[in-house]
């Protein structure tokens, strides 16, 4: 046997020698880890299934994290055990340890300002009630608060409810006064979904509707209040959007009269400064 024959069987014997040993210690590492792997990079996707040194070795876990509760490494996992880590993960501790130094800033508050003036309903005011209805009845009593309104305030997540739709616009192309006010969520409106939100929007804002876009109060937050206001005296809501789906699903309804339509009408009011009017374009 050549001198480089004898070479090549010494390394690949070297290499099968690795390979065993690396599966070894795998199966030990896995088997004191009780088999939990780290996650990886929170909220990347990123899965940290091979340490970062280059052994090949993945990162395992003996038990997840005590004060987070997530199945993540010391690398990855920055809570209350590991703040000074300074790799991706958490930006920062889940709540105060008990032994933790607490620096407590103690500032003047200035008066709180006045509260605005609760919108009164039209009519004599109506004691707090609450009734849970099912989809179909939630639906059919709304539109026959309508029928006889002579104003409405609508917000919805998402907007396409043809019985609606139908019914607001019979009345705005009517004799008689009747105004309507609807609140949808900005980007939701800008997408495809629902088919007809856009159109059906454009109709009512032809027929003299005034449609606002609106958007949460915090970064990609949504606009997603649900609830239809009529004459300041009724409130429908609960987790149906106004859409046809609705109509077809599961959801919890309530009508509601007294003191929570008017404060519900105080946060649509503010809408009406913070979201933005749309020009039916």
């Amino acid at each position: 046997m050549t001198s480089q024959s004898l070479f090549k069987v010494l390394v690949l014997q070297s290499s099968q020698l690795a390979s065993a040993l690396h599966c070894r210690m795998v199966r030990n590492l896995s088997r004191a880890s009780k088999g939990l792997r780290c996650l990886g990079v929170l909220r990347t996707g990123e899965r940290r299934r091979r340490a970062r040194d280059g052994s090949g070795v993945p990162v395992v876990l003996n038990k997840k994290c005590e004060y987070c509760k997530e199945q993540r490494c010391r690398k990855h996992c920055k809570c209350e055990r590991n703040k000074s880590d300074r790799s991706k993960g958490r930006s920062g501790p889940r709540g105060a340890s008990e032994t933790s130094n607490v620096r407590v800033v103690v500032a003047s508050v200035a008066p709180a300002a006045p509260v605005a003036q609760l919108p009164s309903p039209r009519g004599p005011p109506l004691n707090l009630s609450c009734v849970m209805l099912d989809v179909d009845t939630y639906y059919s009593r709304c539109r026959d608060d309508i029928a006889t309104a002579s104003e409405v305030e609508l917000a919805s997540y998402m907007y396409d409810n043809l019985s609606l739709h139908k019914l607001l616009l019979k009345r705005l192309c009517g004799q008689t006064q009747f105004s309507v006010r609807v609140y949808l969520d900005a980007e939701m409106f800008g997408g495809t979904v629902p088919r007809f939100q856009r159109p059906r929007a454009r109709e009512l804002f032809n027929a003299g509707a005034k449609v606002f876009l609106c958007k949460g109060p915090r970064a990609q937050g949504s606009f997603h209040c649900k609830g239809i206001v009529v004459d300041r005296r009724y409130l429908y809501s609960g987790s149906p959007n106004a859409t046809d789906k609705s109509e077809k699903n599961e959801e919890f309804c309530f009508r509601i009269t007294g003191p929570p339509v008017s404060q519900v009408l105080q946060r649509l009011t503010a809408q009406l400064e913070k979201g933005k009017q749309w020009d039916g374009s």
